[in-house]
């Protein structure tokens, strides 16, 4: 549930206003930071090799796998699949 409108409204501000607020101070846009906090949180799932990738894409905030499996990718060079591969080696 940790979207931009969430944030703003427990927040109490406008969207724009924090978006602006949040890039002026640490120089990348909340979309950005959101998105690398939910492919580190996916990550540790995937290391953790207890969930199947549907799973730990829903549990990240991502309904579509496959959207999830590409954005994964572009984030660290590499597929989610061939993480999963590599953590039962």
């Amino acid at each position: 549930n940790l979207s931009l409108d969430n944030i703003a409204a427990y927040l109490n501000v406008s969207k724009f206003h924090l978006a602006r607020t949040f890039r002026e101070a640490t120089g990348t846009t909340l979309h950005n930071r959101l998105t690398s906090m939910r492919m580190k949180r996916a990550q540790e799932f995937l290391d953790e090799g207890r969930m199947f990738l549907p799973e730990i894409a829903a549990a990240v905030g991502f309904q579509d796998v496959s959207y999830f499996s590409k954005v994964f990718k572009k984030h660290y060079n590499y597929s989610p699949t061939l993480r999963i591969r590599h953590s039962y080696k």
